[in-house]
C-alpha cells in the first residue's frame, strides 16, 4: 500500500492545537535582551488579546490586532539594523567575481567549466555558486512558472492550480515522461505567491531531495495534502500572533519589537522559519535555511521592489550578475518605460548588457552573499506590503561613500505583481546571447487578483448620510486611491507582457512562447465570483474561503479555451509535452 505522501522537509507536522514553543537560549543578539525581559510584562499581557480573538473564532481580527500591537515602540529605540541580514561576499568570491567581470565572463559563448567553477583546490575557499545559465541555454524547451501576489489567497490558489495541472499532466503524459516537477526550469514569485514557492523550494533542499524521489510524480498534489503546508499558506498571520503571545517566549518577542528596529517583518520571517524549519527565535540568522541550501535547479526567483531604484530586487540561489551598467544603484539613468517595454531585443539585451534580469538588482550587485541569505527573509521581503510591514533593510556592501549605506525592499507587487517580467527577461537574455532556433518557452502565470479595487467604499470612508470626519476617514480614502492606481498599473503591465510575448512570436519563424494565464478574474460562475471577490488580501484564510478558491480553480482549469475549445488544463499540458 502506498503511504501518504508528505512534504519533504525536516520538520514535524503542525499539530491541530497549540504549537510546540521549543525555544532554547542560544547565541545571538536576542540573548542580550534576556536580561531585560521583566520590562516587557505589560506589553506581553496586552498580546493575550490575540489569543482571545482566536479562541472566540474572530480570525479576521488577528492580522489588524497583531499589526497594531507590533507598531508600539519605545521613545528610545536601539537601532539593530547594523546586525545585517545580508552578509558580504567573501574576499575570494569578490576577487573571483571581479576577474569574471574584467574578463567579460560568460558573454557571447558558452564558458568553460573553469569559468563557472573554481578549481578543486580552490573550491573550499568559495562560498558562492556562479550561474551562467548554461543548462538553460542548451535546452530546446523551457518551462517557467509565475506566482502572483495576493497574500494567502495567492498562495493557496497557486497550490490548487499546480495540483490540478499535475493531475491533468498525469492523464496525458506517458509512463516514461518526466514528472511535471522535473519539467519546470524556474519559478518567479511575488508576495503571497512567494510563500507557496518557498514551500516548493524547501523540497529541493539537499537534505530532503531523497524523500521527494519516492513520490515525484505527484509532488504538487502531495504538497496540497500536507497539513503543515496548508497551514503555512493560509494561517501565517495566526501563527505569528501565537508566536508573539506564547508565554513560553517570556516576553522576548514583544521586547524586541518595543525596544529595537526589529519589526513585524522580522516576526513573520522568523515565524515562517519556525514553521518550515523548526527554527526558534533565538537562533542566529546563519542557522536559518539559506538560498544556498537550495539545489542549483530549478531556479527560484523571489521578487521584491527596491525603494532606492524603484525597480525589482530579485533573490535567487546563485550569483547571476556580472558588471551591470544598467544597475539602478549605479546611478546610471535610464527609462524603464522606454527600455524594458521597448520590443527591440537587440537594443535591450545584445548590444547593451550580457546580464540576465538587467533591470533588477541582485544580492551580488550590493556585494552580498546569496549563499548565506536566509530563505524566509527573501520570501518576506517579497511580501513586505507598505502600511503593513516595514521595509527590509539590506546593507550595501558594494556602495561607495556617495551611495546609500542601505537599500530598502518592499513588496514585489508594487513593480510587477505577476512575476512574469523576471521570466521574460531571463528568456530574452537567452535568445539574445545563446540563440537557438529550436528553443521555445511554456510560460504559465497564476494570477490571484480578485477584483478591480480591493477598497470597500462602504467602509469608514462612507458610512452613510452622516460621516465620521476624522483622520481615519482620510486614511481609508487615501488607501482606496492608491489601490485604484495600483490596479490600473497592474492591468497596464499585464497588457504589456502580452504585447511582448506577441512580438517575440512574430519575429520567430515558429511560435516561440506559449503563454497561459490562469486568472482568477476569468471565473464566470456568478456564485463563485461573488465568493472569491469577498476574500481580502491578507495572510489568513478560512476553510470556507479555501473551498471557494479550490472550486474557482477547478472552474478555470475546465474552462474551454483556444481554437479547439479544449479545457484550459489540457491545452497547457499539450504545450508541456509537445
Amino acid at each position: 500500500m502506498m503511504q501518504r505522501a508528505r512534504l519533504p522537509c525536516h520538520v514535524r507536522p503542525i499539530p491541530k492545537g497549540q504549537f510546540d514553543a521549543d525555544l532554547k537560549s542560544k547565541s545571538g543578539h536576542g540573548g542580550l535582551l534576556l536580561m531585560k525581559q521583566w520590562s516587557a510584562i505589560g506589553i506581553h499581557m496586552a498580546t493575550w488579546l490575540a489569543i482571545g480573538l482566536l479562541v472566540s473564532g474572530c480570525r479576521t481580527w488577528v492580522e489588524p490586532t497583531l499589526y497594531t500591537v507590533t507598531r508600539a515602540k519605545s521613545p528610545i529605540t536601539y537601532d539593530s539594523r547594523h546586525i545585517t541580514v545580508n552578509k558580504p561576499l567573501s574576499a575570494f568570491d569578490s576577487e573571483r567575481l571581479q576577474s569574471l567581470r574584467n574578463g567579460q565572463g560568460w558573454t557571447e559563448a558558452m564558458p568553460s567549466a573553469d569559468a563557472r567553477e573554481p578549481q578543486p583546490r580552490e573550491r573550499s575557499q568559495s562560498k558562492e555558486r556562479f550561474d551562467d545559465l548554461g543548462d538553460l541555454a542548451a535546452k530546446d524547451h523551457l518551462v517557467m512558472l509565475c506566482f502572483s501576489g495576493g497574500g494567502s489567497r495567492a498562495a493557496r490558489m497557486a497550490m490548487h492550480v499546480m495540483a490540478g495541472l499535475e493531475h491533468a499532466y498525469q492523464q496525458k503524459a506517458g509512463q516514461n515522461d518526466l514528472p511535471l516537477l522535473d519539467r519546470i526550469d524556474s519559478y518567479s514569485s511575488v508576495s503571497g505567491g512567494s510563500i507557496y514557492a518557498s514551500l516548493i523550494a524547501s523540497s529541493f533542499h539537499a537534505q530532503n531531495s531523497r524523500r521527494m524521489d519516492d513520490n515525484r510524480h505527484r509532488a504538487f498534489q502531495s504538497l496540497k495534502e500536507d497539513r503543515r503546508a496548508r497551514w503555512i499558506s493560509g494561517n501565517l498571520a495566526v501563527s505569528a500572533g501565537l508566536y508573539y503571545a506564547n508565554p513560553g517566549h517570556l516576553g522576548i518577542v514583544p521586547l524586541l519589537l518595543l525596544t529595537t528596529e526589529w519589526d513585524t517583518l522580522n516576526l513573520f520571517a522568523r515565524t515562517q522559519a519556525y514553521l518550515q524549519e523548526n527554527q526558534n527565535l533565538l537562533v542566529s540568522r546563519s542557522q536559518l535555511m539559506s538560498l544556498g541550501d537550495l539545489e542549483p535547479t530549478p531556479r527560484f526567483f523571489f521578487n521584491a521592489t527596491c525603494v532606492e531604484s524603484r525597480m525589482p530586487f530579485v533573490f535567487t540561489q546563485s550569483t547571476i550578475h556580472l558588471e551591470s551598467d544598467l544597475n539602478p544603484l549605479s546611478g546610471v539613468a535610464y527609462n524603464p518605460a522606454s527600455d524594458w517595454l521597448n520590443l527591440d531585443l537587440n537594443r535591450n539585451y545584445q548590444a547593451i548588457q550580457p546580464n540576465p534580469l538587467i533591470h533588477a538588482t541582485t544580492l551580488e550587485d550590493i556585494g552580498s552573499s546569496a549563499n548565506e541569505f536566509p530563505l524566509s527573509y527573501a520570501v518576506m521581503a517579497s511580501a513586505a506590503f507598505p502600511f503593513i510591514f516595514n521595509p527590509l533593510y539590506l546593507r550595501n556592501h558594494a556602495g561607495e561613500e556617495s551611495e546609500e549605506e542601505y537599500v530598502r525592499l518592499v513588496d514585489g507587487g508594487i513593480y510587477d505583481n505577476s512575476g512574469a517580467i523576471t521570466a521574460l527577461e531571463l528568456f530574452s537574455h537567452l535568445e539574445a546571447h545563446h540563440p537557438n532556433p529550436k528553443r521555445r518557452l511554456t510560460l504559465i502565470t497564476i494570477n490571484a487578483d480578485n477584483q478591480a479595487s480591493a477598497f470597500d467604499e462602504k467602509s469608514l470612508a462612507r458610512l452613510g448620510r452622516f460621516n465620521i470626519d476624522i483622520p481615519l476617514r482620510g486614511t481609508f480614502e487615501g488607501i482606496g486611491s492608491l489601490n485604484s492606481f495600483y490596479y490600473h498599473q497592474t492591468q497596464l503591465l499585464q497588457a504589456t507582457i502580452r504585447t511582448r510575448v506577441a512580438s517575440i512570436n512574430q519575429k520567430a519563424e515558429e511560435q516561440k512562447v506559449d503563454y497561459f494565464e490562469v486568472n482568477l478574474m476569468d471565473v464566470t460562475d456568478p456564485e463563485l465570483k461573488e465568493g472569491y471577490q469577498s476574500i481580502s488580501t491578507g495572510l489568513t484564510l478560512t476553510q470556507r474561503q479555501d473551498r471557494i478558491l479550490e472550486q474557482s480553480v477547478q472552474h478555470l482549469l475546465e474552462q474551454a479555451t483556444g481554437p479547439q475549445s479544449l479545457p484550459r488544463s489540457e491545452v497547457i499540458v499539450q504545450s508541456l509535452i509537445r
